[in-house]
This record gives structure tokens, C-alpha cells and sequence, in this order.
């Protein structure tokens, strides 16, 4: 079964490499322009990575990389990336909420400390007036 799924992904790599090679000879005759979009610098790389040494024989960072490549599938689909950028663009506000969360659950925590303190030292009190 091993030998099968090696002659599968070495397949799969030799159709990654033949579009790669077919995007850089579209930009023909400056080729360099093709690392001028981000997408296709990260389309390299991720290819590319599967001739690395350290990773090529690393089995994890080797499925890492191949991972990576579904990531190129947003590029196809804008109805996608607008919703990942939606969601990437929710992550400030959702941390300030948190944080203010945090910070009045920590007022809560502080006025029961006082309030409670002296009358429920089990359950409000601190370890010193435990003693």
C-alpha cells in the first residue's frame, strides 16, 4: 500500500510542478514578473518545499506543505475569500470584547472579594485570613 500512495503522490507533485511551470512560461518573456503576485510566490514555495532535504524526509512538515496548497482554492473562489477576509477582519473587535469581558469579570470578582470577604472567608476570603 506504501509504494501505491508514493506513486500517487509523486503524480500529484509532477501535476503541481507541470502548472507551475506552465504559469511561469505564461509570463513569458520576463518570466521574474510571475513573483510579483503573492499568490504565486506561495504557489513556489509550496512546491518547492517537497525538494527541501529537512522536509522531504520529515513525513509531518512534508503534509504541512501539501496542506498548504489547498489554500491556493481561495484564489478560485472570491465568494470564499470574502468570507475569510470577513472573518479575518472580526478577530480585533471580538478580542476587545474579550477583553472587556475580562476586565469586568475581574470588577465582579474584586467587589465579592470586598464585600464577601469578611463574612464568607471559605469561599471569598484569602489565603491569609484562612489562617
Amino acid at each position: 500500500m506504501g509504494r501505491t500512495l508514493d506513486l500517487i503522490n509523486a503524480a500529484c507533485l509532477a501535476i503541481f510542478i507541470v502548472e507551475l511551470l506552465t504559469r511561469i512560461a505564461s509570463y513569458w518573456p520576463r518570466p521574474l514578473t510571475f513573483f510579483r503576485d503573492g499568490w504565486n510566490v506561495f504557489a513556489f514555495i509550496v512546491i518547492g518545499a517537497a525538494f527541501v532535504p529537512g522536509i522531504r524526509e520529515n513525513s509531518t512538515l512534508l503534509r504541512l506543505a501539501r496542506l498548504l496548497r489547498v489554500v491556493r482554492i481561495v484564489r478560485l473562489l472570491p465568494d470564499l475569500r470574502v468570507l475569510l477576509l470577513g472573518v479575518w477582519r472580526s478577530i480585533p473587535p471580538l478580542a476587545s470584547i474579550g477583553a472587556v469581558t475580562a476586565m469586568i469579570l475581574f470588577v465582579y470578582g474584586m467587589v465579592g472579594w470586598i464585600w464577601l470577604g469578611d463574612e464568607l472567608p471559605d469561599q471569598w476570603g484569602t489565603s491569609a485570613a484562612r489562617c
